[in-house]
């Protein structure tokens, strides 16, 4: 999420893909994962989708002080937004 969340809204189909194939890089690389193992393992379907849609950013833009009070201080920041963010879905 957070490396979606740096490259920003897309404008087309097309970069939706190569968002999503560069977070998937950059995901693995943190891991020391493959792409395809980080995807299937680390990263929950409905984030795919959601970016996919082009929806994920709007969803998330508002949730981040929501989710920092309602989740567990231990986690990071974008840890509780994410958490909290698949809680709602």
């Amino acid at each position: 999420m957070q490396a979606l969340a740096e490259l920003g809204p897309c404008a087309s189909q097309g970069q939706i893909k190569r968002h999503l194939n560069e977070a998937i890089k950059q995901t693995a690389t943190r891991l020391g994962n493959t792409p395809a193992i980080s995807r299937k393992s680390y990263i929950h379907p409905l984030l795919i989708t959601s970016h996919n849609e082009g929806s994920l950013l709007e969803q998330l833009e508002g949730l981040r002080d929501q989710a920092r009070a309602q989740c567990p201080a231990r986690l990071a920041a974008d840890e509780a937004l994410v958490l909290h963010w698949l809680e709602m879905q």
